[in-house]
């Protein structure tokens, strides 16, 4: 029995023709389309590009500008002292550790940057330490230093004194009390000049300068003390620095390209630029309640620890020979302001930093701490003394100095908790320390100068709290997406 036509055709669908219409991609149709009122124009995406700079990024040299920061954040009325023993002697001429920190090319752009010193004294980081200019008391004296040439008379109840020219300023001569003149060990003289004898015209006096935030008690008490040290203490020849002696060795690691990327302080440049333009330390209210938390939560945990023993072991803890081996660093930097003391020529509760009402010998860090990819922060830290130094190698230190930290983490939060240290320290008026530290998969190395006297080396326990702020890269960095 056959099979009929219109059975074969049902088996399968009915291959009809269809007229169709090309598709057109929807933002070309848009664009493309002629209306009565005529087009929009161009718009701008979100996050498309990165925040633009308004000015260039400034570098200067690093050590006039460091200088001129810790004198006023440490106190001008010591540290001018301090500076005029500095020039005295020549020792920033020297080749030393304080050189050698600033002569790297990361270190020495990070420190000449105005933007790092603008940061540092930013509302969100005068919370931790910072400091305020303020006008001299009209009724004051204002505090010159002047080579012993200088002192054109003594007399019976006065000292005639004159005061050298600064620039496109004249200098002017001045009579002052007896008991407002004194001698620095290298032969210059501290001038305490009556304000109404001051010409207009005369070299304008150091600004004077109040400290700011819960920590200045302590940078400002560093002062008076390492001025204190350099009248009684005398100068020793360094050691030298042989790859196997725990703490000195860490001085061979700065400039080493396998671990410091050529030129990634450029980036860190541009991020700390972009800060600035964009008030990004300027904290909200919320804010700033984050950081007064985080400021108590930082002192209850030191103090836990110290009271357990944790910043001093009995014996010196042990580094991998060579802590950062296979570690690529840039992930984050850290600019910090440094307070270091560990006295061994005083009473025990005055050998360390006074950290309210805990006698801490070590080294106080505070600042801010910038990622790679714009996450941005406070950060503090607290580290023991440095462990390691044979007997004969003990000494009075005391310093104040500004630190930058790199390190391989991703992220800010990495930083925190404790950390075993290796680092040398040395201060003969201008101060350099460098340090390294491997914890797990986190490597940092960290790079010091300032102020200050002493020789340390070794290892000591470190803790570190980072207090997040935002993301400069963010639409608002205070309120970055989650």
């Amino acid at each position: 029995m056959g099979r009929s036509r219109d059975s074969r055709r049902a088996r399968g669908p009915r291959r009809t023709m269809l007229p169709g219409v090309e598709p057109l991609d929807g933002r070309v149709l848009l664009s493309g389309a002629t209306v009565a009122v005529g087009k929009l124009g161009p718009f701008i995406e979100p996050g498309a590009i990165r925040p633009r700079l308004r000015q260039a990024p400034t570098v200067v040299n690093a050590s006039p500008a460091l200088n001129q920061y810790l004198i006023a954040l440490l106190g001008p009325e010591e540290m001018e002292q301090v500076r005029a023993q500095a020039a005295a002697r020549g020792v920033g001429f020297r080749p030393s550790l304080y050189q050698r920190v600033l002569s790297q090319p990361p270190v020495g752009s990070i420190l000449g940057s105005l933007d790092t010193y603008t940061l540092l004294n930013s509302p969100a980081t005068q919370a931790l330490v910072g400091f305020n200019t303020v006008a001299p008391d009209s009724e004051a004296t204002v505090r010159y230093t002047v080579p012993a040439e200088n002192i054109i008379g003594i007399e019976t109840g006065a000292t005639t004194v004159q005061i050298p020219p600064d620039g496109n300023q004249a200098g002017f001569i001045a009579t002052v009390p007896n008991q407002g003149v004194r001698e620095l060990p290298e032969g210059s003289f501290v001038v305490d000049v009556p304000i109404d004898q001051i010409p207009a015209d005369a070299p304008a006096p150091p600004p004077d300068t109040v400290g700011t935030g819960a920590l200045s008690p302590i940078y400002r008490g560093t002062g008076p003390l390492l001025t204190q040290a350099l009248l009684t203490g005398l100068h020793q020849r360094g050691p030298n620095a042989p790859v196997v002696v725990r703490g000195l060795r860490t001085s061979r690691l700065l400039g080493d390209p396998r671990v410091v990327p050529h030129g990634l302080q450029a980036n860190y440049l541009r991020l700390m630029r972009v800060a600035v333009e964009r008030d990004a330390f300027d904290p909200t209210q919320a804010q700033s309640q984050q950081i007064a938390d985080g400021i108590q939560q930082f002192f209850a945990e030191v103090g836990d620890l110290d009271a357990a023993g944790a910043f001093s072991p009995s014996v010196p803890l042990p580094t991998s020979p060579n802590p950062l081996a296979g570690a690529r660093l840039g992930g984050t930097l850290q600019v910090t302001n440094g307070a270091t003391r560990d006295l061994v020529n005083v009473a025990p509760g005055q050998s360390g930093l006074q950290l309210f009402g805990l006698n801490f010998p070590g080294r106080i860090d505070s600042g801010y701490v910038i990622a790679a990819n714009g996450d941005y922060g406070l950060v503090l830290s607290a580290r023991g003394p440095l462990q390691a130094a044979p007997a004969g190698f003990d000494t009075d230190v005391v310093g104040g100095d500004v630190r930058v930290e790199l390190s391989n983490a991703t992220r800010l939060t990495d930083l925190n908790g404790l950390r075993v240290e290796e680092g040398t320290y040395v201060g003969s008026v201008v101060s350099g320390e460098v340090t390294t530290s491997r914890a797990g998969d986190l490597a940092t190395l960290g790079a010091s100068a300032g102020f200050g006297t002493g020789l340390a080396f070794g290892t000591g326990v470190s803790y570190t709290k980072v207090i997040p702020l935002g993301n400069l890269n963010a639409l608002i960095p205070q309120f970055p997406p989650s």
